[in-house]
């Protein structure tokens, strides 16, 4: 039988309602059970779902996720942040250079090509830059190299070239004796650094020139017969260029 008042189900014969207390008379009509199929769900109904679910997800979806061949999102990502970094690496390497010193020219090449000479730019940050490489009858090489913004050069960096592969430990002495006593006179100016080297093929010596905007030190570079000219303001590129292609330099 059903209590009249909540709807429980009690014992036949019930006085009272073990549920809300209500007294029930023996005739008391049956009410209809409120809402007794929405109120739980049986568990063995839960169990299957949930089994179902993981049979679905183990046998179904997972081999094709597996079997799937695009790249993961991450894979992808890894690859486009490895494939910018380097990108950013090459930018930053050639920073400044303009587009015509990308391919060195067949002419420049062989200046250096048979002469176990490993042509390196030098990169000027935050410049475009140029290179112009000459040789001499005796095989001395020469190569200049600007780094200059608005037309107006700023560096420049002259490496020479001396062949001593035919020269015993004596000369060689020598030759570096002499290059040096040569050269003395740039090292003693606060905007030029020199360097020197030697291998078994070339004698090397470099010399970079800094701050070249400003008149003063290009004054100094006329002076020691590195440029000529009658403005002291400053280097054009566009003149520069113009002087050392006459002069029988190639261009990169």
């Amino acid at each position: 039988m059903y209590c009249p008042k909540c709807g429980s189900e009690i014992p036949e014969n019930s006085r009272f309602c073990v549920n809300c207390g209500a007294a029930v008379g023996k005739e008391a009509p049956a009410p209809a059970p409120k809402d007794q199929g929405k109120k739980r769900t049986p568990i063995w109904v839960t169990l299957i779902v949930v089994a179902a679910a993981f049979l679905i997800g183990k046998f179904v979806l997972a081999p094709a996720m597996l079997s799937e061949p695009e790249p993961s999102q991450s894979a992808y990502r890894q690859e486009e942040t490895k494939k910018s970094s380097h990108s950013d690496y090459q930018r930053e390497e050639t920073k400044g250079s303009s587009s015509n010193d990308d391919a060195p020219s067949t002419a420049y090449s062989e200046i250096f090509s048979g002469r176990h000479i490993i042509d390196t730019p030098t990169i000027f940050f935050m410049m475009d830059s140029s290179a112009f490489a000459a040789v001499d009858g005796e095989g001395v090489v020469e190569k200049l190299e600007f780094g200059y913004k608005d037309d107006m050069i700023k560096q420049m960096v002259d490496t020479v070239y001396y062949p001593i592969s035919d020269m015993d430990d004596e000369q060689k002495s020598a030759m570096d004796a002499a290059v040096r006593e040569g050269f003395a006179a740039y090292e003693a100016v606060d905007f030029c650094k020199v360097s020197y080297s030697m291998d078994n093929f070339n004698y090397k010596v470099v010399i970079h020139f800094t701050d070249l905007d400003s008149s003063e030190n290009v004054q100094k570079m006329i002076e020691f017969g590195l440029v000529s000219g009658e403005e002291a303001d400053g280097f054009s590129m566009e003149k520069t260029e113009d002087d050392l292609l006459a002069a029988g330099y190639v261009k990169r």
